[in-house]
This record gives structure tokens, sequence and C-alpha cells, in this order.
């Protein structure tokens, strides 16, 4: 059995050492990388304020949140757990140069606007690590959380996420609802799945729960991961439906609204209609939802009376 022969507690590492201790745990390299990015992506507003951004911060701040901050650290944490957990081969140092690289890189583009080059570098940061895993999962001699399905699927979203961004930024056609879609998948999914995966494994074993003492073997001798991993399978597949429905509201409002809308009254007369001029939809007017009975009677201001006779036509058989 292979051990570290380096002496705990007794100074700083050599160099030399350390960078071997970087390669078996990428997290210390990454997390501190990752740290960066995300100075960066608070930088950006006070840089704008002083005229010095150079690309506006609305576009540069999420991605250098999601790609560089959160990125970085779910690619950290992927590199140290799952050799570990499935007890196959680390990431090779040359493989994690290369990831830090593609992640700077990136980065250094979406802070100077070129989202489309950063979003494909991103893509590509996230396949690398799941094409290693994947090619060395059939030698793996142990079992990883059902819980890591979450992060898997999160990093999957954020590879088709961020790839259609990138053919959105790069001036190709595309729909509405895959554009909102893919936005969805990449700056709500990735965090958020990457959020639940990690909770559900590290907070048993915080608080000294029964998951510190579970055995993953003995777990896929006996079957008993399977409900666990079929239970955030489908935490998962719901997930991703509430992001299909929201991103495809607005034709599915359009379908519903002709159910139960009142004779002669259109359906503009309730929800105002976002605009795709720019490529991102723009607000409803201040206190729209207070408003809406009343537009569909009159341009009068809110009055109880003429909001409750709107809603009782509603009720009324057609």
């Amino acid at each position: 059995m292979e051990t570290d022969a380096t002496p705990e507690l007794t100074g700083p590492l050599p160099p030399a050492a350390y960078l071997r201790r970087c390669v078996r745990e990428p997290y210390r390299l990454l997390f501190p990388l990752g740290t960066v990015f995300g100075f960066l992506g608070v930088a950006v507003w006070p840089l704008a304020a002083l005229g010095w951004a150079p690309c506006p911060p609305a576009q540069s701040h999420p991605r250098l949140m999601i790609e560089g901050f959160v990125g970085s650290f779910l690619i950290g944490f992927l590199g140290t757990s799952v050799p570990r957990l499935l007890e196959i081969q680390p990431l090779s140092g040359n493989l994690l140069l290369l990831l830090s690289v593609t992640l700077f890189t990136g980065s250094i583009f979406q802070l100077l606007g070129g989202q489309w080059a950063g979003d494909l570098l991103f893509c590509f940061a996230l396949l690398l690590p799941m094409t290693f895993f994947a090619l060395r999962f059939r030698e793996r001699k142990g079992s990883a959380p059902p819980s890591l399905l979450l992060v898997l699927l999160g990093a999957a979203g954020g590879v088709a996420g961020a790839f259609l961004q990138a053919e959105k930024a790069a001036g190709t056609r595309m729909s509405p609802l895959l554009q909102q879609f893919s936005a969805l998948l990449l700056f709500q999914g990735l965090p958020l799945f990457s959020l639940l995966g990690l909770s559900a494994f590290f907070l048993p074993r915080l608080y000294g729960g029964e998951g510190e003492n579970i055995d993953p073997a003995a777990c896929r001798r006996s079957g008993r991961g399977l409900g666990p991993a079929l239970l955030a399978a489908g935490a998962g597949l719901l997930i991703l439906a509430s992001f299909f429905l929201e991103a495809a509201g607005q034709r599915l409002g359009e379908g519903f609204s002709g159910w139960e809308r009142p004779r002669g009254i259109s359906r503009s007369a309730y929800l105002p209609r976002p605009s795709f001029s720019a490529g991102e939809p723009s607000l409803p007017p201040p206190g729209w939802p207070l408003r809406f009975p009343c537009r569909a009677c009159s341009s009068a201001p809110f009055s109880p009376r003429r909001a409750f006779s709107t809603f009782s036509s509603w009720a009324a058989p057609a």
C-alpha cells in the first residue's frame, strides 16, 4: 500500500512535493483559481462604474461567476473525490495543467467580451474530466454515492448549455425556447445540481449521520443503493422538467389561456408580452400584476369592484 512519506506539521512542503500533492488533489490548485475568477466577476461592476470595463458587466459577470468560479470549484471537487470514491487512477499532471489553462483562458475571454470563445472553452473544460472518468469507469473498485448522479447531471447540462450559448453568441439563429432552456441549464442548473448533490453527500458526514458508516461495496452487492439512485435521478428529471416549463412558459400560457379567458378579452389584457429584439427578454412594466384586472375593463386605476367583476367573469359558464 502506497503511503505519503511527507511528514505532517513540519513546515512548508517543497515545491516539487506540493505539486505532486496538487496532482493527487486538484482542489488545491483549482479552488484558489476559482476564487480569483470570483473576484474578477465582482470587480467588473466597479470597473464599469469607472468606465474601465472592456465589455458590459451584465454579460461578463454571470459567466465569470458560473464558468470561472463555480466551474473551477466543481472540477476541483470531481477531480479530487471521484478517483478516491471509485478507486481509479487520478487525473494526470498534464491534464490538470490543461484544465487550469483552459479555465483561465476562458475567463479572460469572458472578461474581454468574447462570450462565444469563453463558452466553448468552458464546455471543453467540463468534457475533459468527464471523458477521463468515463474511460476508467470499468476499472473502478469502489462505488460512488447516489447523489453524485445530480452532480454529473449538472455537469452534462452545463456542457450542453455552454455549447448552445456559444452558438447563440456566435450569431447562430436559435428559437427563444432553446435560448432560454440553454441559459437555464448553464446559469441555474450547473450550480443547483452541484449544490444538491454535494449537500446530500457531505451533510450526513458533517453531522455524524448514518451515511458516514455505509460501505459502498456492501450497498452494491445488496442492491440498497438502487433506491437512493432512483430518487436522485427522479429529482434531477423533475428539475429539468421545471426548466423546460419555465423556458416554454409563454407558449404554454398561450395554449392554456384560451380555456378560461373571458369572451372578447385578449391575452394581452392580462400578460405583458416580452420583447426578444436584443436577444434578452425585457422586463414587464412596474406593478403590472396589480393592474391587470383593470386593463381588461378599462385604463382606469385599480378598483376592487372592477377586479371582482373581472374574476367573476372567469368563473361564469360559457
